[in-house]
């Protein structure tokens, strides 16, 4: 038979439970990082954002950010996967948002928006973003191809150019879709 603790033993030890917890010197604590620690572009909370196309509180989708100096100015600039689904249907639009956060400021400034398809028909995915620029996979829908299951993408290479970002077709290849 399981054994229930009275009200008054329970309250008794509740209480002796803080009186010790009072006595206990305090543990020293990390410092909470200052405003300053974390400012910039990831400081940015993405799920306020506007973007041009979505609507996410209609159930559009964005992607998690990354992170880099795409822009080579010395301030980090983030990019997100953003997906918009077409109101009472199975189609949606794929694109690429590129922000920074210019100095002094607190909002992002939209520096690119890249608009790819629908799903097997040139819908663009976000592979790597580094020193060379933006890495993308656009799906190519195959003659054998459901529209759901593109086999092939073809991998691009986009480059800021100062005050846009341009497809660098050299670094153009078609590879199997990774699964």
């Amino acid at each position: 038979m399981p054994r229930v603790l009275s009200p008054t033993l329970t309250s008794a030890l509740a209480l002796l439970l803080t009186a010790c917890a009072a006595s206990t010197p305090a543990q020293p604590t990390t410092p909470a990082p200052s405003p300053s620690a974390t400012s910039g572009v990831r400081a940015i909370d993405w799920s306020t954002v506007a973007y041009p196309h979505l609507d996410l509180r209609s159930g559009d989708e964005l992607g998690t950010p990354h992170y880099f100096d795409v822009t080579s100015d010395g301030i980090e600039d983030a990019a997100l996967e953003g997906l918009a689904i077409t109101p009472g249907g199975n189609a949606y639009t794929t694109y690429i948002f590129v922000f920074t956060v210019p100095s002094g400021a607190s909002e992002p400034a939209l520096l690119a928006t890249l608009i790819g398809g629908d799903r097997a028909d040139g819908a663009i995915r976000l592979t790597g973003v580094d020193a060379a620029g933006l890495h993308l996979a656009r799906a190519i829908h195959g003659p054998e191809d459901a529209m759901c299951c593109p086999s092939t993408e073809q991998h691009e290479l986009w480059v800021w150019d100062g005050s846009q970002f341009n497809e660098d077709p050299t670094q153009r290849h078609v590879a199997p879709t990774e699964q």
